[in-house]
């Protein structure tokens, strides 16, 4: 509905409305807020020529500690350093405004800054003891202890075959800390696991690993006793729920870490343990040389001049693209027919094709 409205005054004001039904009833009224406009006004553009600043309480317009080198701009771009000067460490609120030609200043625009407190130089002691323990802190000390070896600034730890014993079946949290040479001890670090009452074993994984661009890549688990099905992770989103796998045409976004995990079941316990397979693909690039060579009658192929490691040659880009048909190294040269070289590294014949235009000068016969 278009709601003519009666005279109201500029600023906001609160419209209602409510419905009656058949029986007469009227239901409660919804409002919501609008803002009549003052009539517009027409503003000269008047240049910025002065900025204040100040922290925390206003001073008073005017009062600020005032902005050096404030070119006259109706638009403002300055950097510029805010002395911290007598603040205190912590959080603090910085206000800046400007002033226009005509005398007029703007609302202020407030940032937070921080000081921050005096840097103490503190020497590195060495971590000299470490310990864990699951679920509840017993308290700094009372851990199960972990030897740390030899104190080190920087203690990277192995350990393995930790007592879980005690635990039932269930979800358990591992908490690990480690102390200094000044009897320090640092926060605990967490980490969640799973105790089961029966692990599926990894499965085994076998296909070929390292394939070249745009051949299929063939992936299998081999069988796991008791799993009733498996599942895959991989690169590019890559998911699948049967035990073997196939990428037809791989491409760069197919090269990466593939998982495969047995499956029992549902729950947390229902997955065994990872295998992971790093799959390389290689992208064997065509070979170069001059696109139109010249040679005399007789020239074989094998007389065109590339750089690249066991080229092929073809008579079409077509039997180049599929590996088809490549010609003997005596196909002699045919005048103005364009030949295609392919290159072949690590068992792996490049997708693309250098075109070679021959040339035939005939001799003197």
């Amino acid at each position: 509905y278009n709601i003519v409205l009666p005279v109201l005054t500029t600023g906001f004001h609160n419209l209602f409305i409510r419905s009656k039904n058949a029986s007469g009833i009227w239901g409660m009224y919804e409002g919501r807020v609008f803002y009549v406009s003052p009539a517009t006004v027409v503003l000269s553009s008047s240049p910025i020529v002065a900025a204040e600043y100040f922290y925390n309480i206003d001073p008073g317009v005017g009062i600020g500690t005032a902005l050096t080198s404030i070119p006259s701009s109706q638009s403002l771009n300055v950097t510029t350093t805010v002395p911290t000067t007598g603040l205190s460490q912590g959080f603090h609120n910085l206000f800046i405004r400007t002033k226009n030609a005509a005398g007029q200043w703007s609302m202020y625009e407030g940032r937070v800054v921080y000081v921050q407190p005096s840097v103490i130089n503190m020497t590195v002691s060495p971590l000299i003891a470490a310990e864990y323990f699951y679920n509840t802190d017993p308290g700094v000390g009372s851990g199960i202890a972990i030897n740390t070896g030899i104190a080190s600034n920087l203690l990277e730890l192995t350990i393995p075959n930790l007592v879980t014993t005690p635990l039932l079946t269930g979800n358990h949290n591992v908490f690990i800390r480690v102390k200094n040479n000044d009897g320090k001890w640092g926060l605990a670090e967490k980490r969640v696991f799973n105790i089961c009452t029966n692990i599926l074993g990894s499965p085994v994984v076998t296909g070929t690993s390292i394939i070249c661009l745009g051949a299929n890549l063939t992936l299998s688990a081999g069988n796991v006793a008791g799993a009733t099905s498996y599942e895959w992770t991989g690169p590019n989103n890559f998911t699948s729920t049967t035990q073997s796998i196939t990428i037809n045409s791989v491409t760069a976004l197919n090269a990466g870490m593939y998982e495969v995990v047995a499956v029992s079941g549902t729950g947390i316990c229902s997955k065994g343990n990872a295998t992971k397979i790093n799959v390389l693909i290689n992208n064997t690039l065509a070979p170069t040389g001059n696109a139109t060579q010249t040679f005399t009658t007789g020239s074989t192929v094998a007389n065109i001049t590339v750089v690249g490691t066991a080229v092929m040659w073809y008579a079409s880009t077509a039997n180049a693209s599929a590996g088809t048909n490549p010609l003997a190294s005596t196909t002699l040269l045919e005048n103005g027919v364009t030949y295609y070289a392919n290159q072949v590294l690590n068992a792996c014949e490049s997708t693309a094709s250098l075109a070679v235009t021959i040339s035939i000068l005939l001799s003197s016969e």
